[in-house]
């Protein structure tokens, strides 16, 4: 008995509609993967210029005092082309019973903070701490 129209043949493998669908599916994971790792990528990089500028914030500070005299007032710099200091050195009057005046020191309030990045996204830390300096 012979039929009038033949049966086709299926063979196995995926219609063009699969294939576009499954190629979107990629894309979308692949472009989620790729924005994940630049936000890790924009972390890691502030949080080594904020590590940098606690390292150079404690440089400066330990200076204060011992390589650079302490005189009230402020004073600004640059320590390279990426961070840049400021000072605030002021008489330490928050506790006056702290210090006495026989005790022969004169205590200082050392502000410093650095600061780096664009002028609209400043980023900064700051540090502070008190020194004790024999009267002038």
């Amino acid at each position: 008995m012979s039929r009038g129209c033949r049966e086709t043949e299926y063979r196995g493998g995926f219609t063009l509609i699969e294939v576009l669908v499954a190629l979107a599916i990629v894309v979308l994971a692949l472009g989620s993967l790729l924005e994940i790792f630049s936000t890790s990528l924009r972390g890691v990089r502030r949080a080594e210029a904020y590590t940098e500028a606690v390292l150079l914030a404690e440089s400066k500070l330990a200076a204060m005092g011992i390589e650079t005299p302490l005189e009230e007032g402020g004073q600004r710099g640059r320590f390279d082309d990426r961070f840049r200091w400021r000072t605030t050195v002021r008489p330490f009057t928050h506790r006056p019973d702290a210090i006495r005046k026989e005790d022969s020191l004169a205590a200082y309030e050392v502000d410093i903070t650095v600061l780096w990045g664009t002028g609209k996204e400043d980023r900064s830390v700051s540090l502070t701490t008190v020194r004790l300096v024999p009267p002038r």
